[in-house]
């Protein structure tokens, strides 16, 4: 696996989400895109940008790795569930790994569990 973006990038969106920090990887096909911090009103935008840009590329397959996820409210929920129609819409497979028990809290609460894959 390698970065797309140069670690010293990590916070590279801090001037419009600066509780976000977001880090892309590519395997092969496959692009994952890792969050830290806070998915809110604030920072869901800045994710969503840049999954909207990668979906452009020839990739066969979109994670969103959330292991670093502190905070996720339905801001946050309402990105990942536009990634998810993104990625049908594009039949990319689509994956949320490593979701921290504050984020799969939000995800069973709402009954959107259900809706994606998970690793």
């Amino acid at each position: 696996m390698h970065d797309l973006l140069p670690q010293s990038e990590w916070n590279d969106h801090a001037d419009q989400a600066p509780d976000l920090g977001i880090l892309v990887r590519a395997s092969g096909d496959e692009v994952v895109i890792s969050v830290a911090g806070e998915l809110d009103l604030v920072t869901a935008p800045a994710v969503l940008r840049q999954v909207q840009a990668l979906a452009c590329l020839p990739v066969e397959a979109l994670t969103i790795d959330l292991a670093a996820v502190e905070f996720l409210d339905s801001s946050g929920l309402n990105m990942l569930n536009q990634v998810r129609l993104l990625a049908a819409e594009r039949r990319l497979p689509f994956t949320l790994a490593s979701v921290p028990p504050c984020a799969q809290r939000v995800l069973e609460v709402t009954e959107m569990d259900g809706l994606f894959s998970y690793r």
